[in-house]
């Protein structure tokens, strides 16, 4: 004698469900992890820029690169606007009487706004004077960073009272933040993400 089964396999409408609300669950986790994590690639990819500006204003001079035409009397600078959340790089020129200063005398060679999302929140820079950082913002200062050709000297805000500065760069939907700094007796640039 034959015994006929009819017995279907099928899932049930609830494990149906069950699985698809397991799978919108990972996919939202999935892209929530996605959109932070380019989210901090941008904040780290806008710290490497700066960094590799601060390096090719470097490199202009030494290697003698001309602006508008001319060669810079006074060497090659980078100016840091912390109010306007942009930096440029000029050729300071000899004929005016602020040098190491970005004025109107000079010639821009380019100039970078930094992404809406990321800003300066300040500039450190260590002060012989004070034995200790100073903040550039509390002073109301840009910071101008000069160098001085043919060796690439470094002058900051046409003083030789800094030893070493540092650019706090912020996003403030990322904790921590990345830390560009330029040692001026080395003339060492690099970058480090400080996390709070």
């Amino acid at each position: 004698m034959k015994i006929i089964c009819n017995k279907k396999i099928a899932f049930t409408l609830i494990e149906l469900l069950i699985s698809m609300a397991i799978f919108i669950i990972l996919f939202s986790v999935t892209i929530a992890n996605f959109r932070s994590s380019k989210r901090a690639d941008n904040f780290k990819l806008q710290a490497f820029d700066i960094e590799d500006s601060i390096r090719a204003t470097q490199n202009m001079s030494l290697t003698g690169k001309q602006i508008g035409g001319t060669l810079p009397g006074n060497g090659y600078g980078i100016n840091f606007n912390i109010l306007n959340n942009l930096y440029t790089i000029y050729g300071d020129r000899s004929d005016n009487t602020s040098t190491g200063i970005l004025d109107v005398d000079d010639s821009i060679n380019s100039t970078s706004i930094i992404n809406k999302d990321i800003y300066i929140d300040d500039i450190f820079c260590y002060s012989i004077e004070n034995e200790d950082y100073v903040s550039l913002s509390d002073l109301n200062e840009s910071l101008d960073i000069l160098f001085y050709p043919p060796r690439a000297s470094i002058i900051v805000n046409s003083s030789l009272d800094y030893t070493e500065c540092y650019i706090k760069l912020v996003d403030d939907d990322i904790s921590g933040f990345w830390k560009i700094t330029i040692d001026i007796a080395t003339s060492r640039i690099w970058s480090d993400y400080v996390a709070n």
